[in-house]
């Protein structure tokens, strides 16, 4: 979030892919996880991290409505929502928390 944040300030994105690597990263991890823990009874292993079809699901959905709620348009809001699922899922370590972010911003600049 730092580096998005100092990107912004420094001119390099918009204000709008801040946010929206920000949401992605809160709202749809956060949502992934809890309702994966709690729900989630379909499990699948992704490079040593116990994950959930409905956690992914979830993670897919949420960021889906967050990009369309900021305005970005149909594709691009899939293409943002499905790199974001893909990487929560298979980014080991939990550096997912800098992946998600980072890579929904960049496709944020990238579409415009």
């Amino acid at each position: 979030l730092l580096i998005l944040t100092l990107s912004y300030y420094k001119g390099i994105i918009r204000e709008c892919d801040v946010i929206l690597g920000v949401l992605a990263m809160g709202y749809g991890d956060g949502l992934a996880a809890l309702i994966g823990s709690r729900i989630g009874k379909h499990k699948y292993n992704a490079f040593g991290a116990n994950k959930s079809y409905e956690g992914s699901f979830v993670m897919f959905v949420t960021t889906l409505i967050i990009a369309l709620l900021l305005g970005y348009s149909i594709p691009v809001s899939l293409i943002v929502a499905v790199v974001a699922t893909i990487l929560e899922s298979i980014t080991p370590l939990g550096l997912d928390n800098l992946t998600v972010p980072i890579m929904t911003a960049l496709i944020g600049v990238i579409s415009c």
